[in-house]
């Protein structure tokens, strides 16, 4: 059944990027009208299958979507759809980094980056899974995609309004599913202890495991000692290789098919032959940190001081300001990108009445406030990663030794599609009982397992934001930020 999605407001602004071109001629032009025409409407009345009944969006003065629905489907559907509406090109890049299939759309130099999202999968119990972010978390993450895929569905029968983005690179967007929405690969950054660990183990081999634990000391505190029968020469930057594009700009090759449609005018052409996406948010100063050898230390040794430095989150009571209410001031701590890894709106339904941000490929606020309660955080550096060393047995391939017996890795064989070639690429993602097998040594006969947090279940981060959004009272707060990751 089509219903009405009301929207109101003013558009802003076209693209950015046209702003910044010299004196117009007829290609940039062309290219701004083709930009303009495919703007969504946020106008008017918008005829939108799929929804319960008429919700209403209200766009303020600096383009942030106020929805008004009278079911939480139609809330979160109408969340989805906006997100759509705004950054589609975004959301779809985040979903190719999630599922692991950047490479139909980057080529050959995203397949190792596709094969360490697959290998990050969460593959625990669903059940249990879904329950984590609250009861109704996947009804609610069911509608969000839904709204999603009203929008590609649209674009996609209307080519002349698919963002400018698509047309140029040549890509189209793909429908969501909710599994992508709890995908694991941007958590893996954002808890990235596994490069310490390797470094802890290569400093040990040089000045010993106590003055180690000196320099470079665990937290949560325990003691630094090198397990029985370890060789620390093992340990090597090879181990991370597969791992080490997770938190990298995506960026397109040099010669990028256009449709004929699009005309680009000269510079912003080849400007636009190294498009770079970032999906996840690095320190700022990560992204001035020259393109050293040693790049990946410098902001890993940045991370460690950050986070000693303390977390940017304060906190007046009431008897201290002139309202007489408290005030809660916080940063993320996330770098400032174009497009903007937040993504605000205002929520209001059954049940919500939320304002705030998060980001736009995730329902809900992740940081912001109800009614009653305002909450925001901050990373949290503990050791949240760790690297087993799996010893292989020589006599029988894909087997390891677990307590002195030997037994199959899992297996499991994925086809990746690459831009630019005409038959899949054949990969093996290998699982030891303790986790993903990022690096395999048959030299050294060893294997090197990933046991992190992103494998238990309720681990997606900031869903159980669905539940602090509706916190009212302490007890609640307290109950739902227990479960908040």
């Amino acid at each position: 059944m089509n219903r009405v999605l009301s929207v109101g407001g003013i558009v802003l602004g076209v693209w950015a990027l046209l702003a910044t071109q010299p004196a117009p001629d007829t290609a940039v032009t062309t290219l701004r009208q083709q930009a303009a025409a495919a703007l969504s409407q946020t106008v008017g009345v918008l005829p939108v299958a799929g929804l319960d009944g008429e919700v209403e969006v209200l766009r303020d003065r600096w383009g942030v979507p106020h929805i008004y629905a009278a079911t939480v489907h139609d809330l979160f559907f109408a969340q989805g759809y906006v997100a759509a509406q705004d950054r589609l090109w975004q959301l779809d890049l985040w979903r190719r980094n999630a599922q692991g299939t950047l490479a139909e759309v980057v080529g050959p130099s995203a397949v190792k980056r596709d094969t360490f999202a697959r290998l990050l999968r969460y593959r625990g119990d669903m059940t249990t899974e879904w329950a984590s972010y609250g009861p109704d978390a996947r009804r609610i993450i069911e509608s969000f995609v839904e709204g999603i895929n009203a929008q590609v569905a649209y674009v996609t029968a209307h080519p002349e309004k698919l963002p400018v983005e698509f047309q140029i690179v040549g890509a189209r967007p793909e429908p969501w599913t909710p599994e992508v929405v709890i995908g694991r690969m941007a958590g893996y950054v954002m808890t990235r202890n596994a490069r310490s660990e390797v470094q802890r183990a290569r400093l040990a081999r040089r000045i010993g495991a106590a003055r180690t634990a000196e320099f470079q000391p665990v937290d949560p505190p325990v003691p630094v000692v090198v397990p029985d029968g370890l060789d620390l020469d093992d340990i090597t930057d090879a181990i991370l290789d597969i791992a080490g594009d997770a938190s990298e700009l995506v960026r397109f090759p040099e010669k990028l098919p256009r449709a004929a449609s699009v005309v680009l005018p000269l510079g912003l052409r080849e400007a636009l032959q190294q498009l770079a996406v970032r999906l996840v948010g690095e320190p700022v100063a990560a992204a001035v940190l020259p393109d050293t050898p040693d790049r990946d230390e410098q902001i890993d040794n940045w991370f460690d001081d950050a986070w000693k430095q303390g977390s940017n989150n304060w906190a007046l009571s009431g008897k201290l300001t002139a309202s007489g209410k408290p005030i809660l001031a916080n940063d993320p701590h996330r770098v400032v990108a174009l497009p903007s890894l937040r993504y605000s709106v205002h929520l209001v339904g059954p049940g919500w009445n939320v304002i705030g941000a998060g980001e736009p490929a995730l329902p809900g606020v992740a940081a912001g406030h109800n009614d009653r309660i305002a909450f925001g955080f901050t990373i949290v550096g503990i050791d949240q990663q760790d690297i087993f060393v799996e010893r292989l047995d020589p006599s029988t391939p894909d087997h390891y030794f677990y307590k002195g017996v030997s037994e199959p890795m899992r297996v499991e064989r994925e086809r990746i599609r690459v831009r630019g070639e005409a038959e899949p690429r054949e990969i093996e993602l290998r699982f030891t009982r303790h986790g993903p097998v990022l690096h395999v040594d048959p030299t050294r006969q060893r294997a090197y397992a990933l046991r992190w947090v992103g494998m238990e279940p309720g681990t997606a981060g900031y869903l159980r934001s669905l539940a602090l959004n509706r916190a009212r009272t302490w007890p609640e707060f307290l109950e739902a930020a227990r479960g908040w990751l």
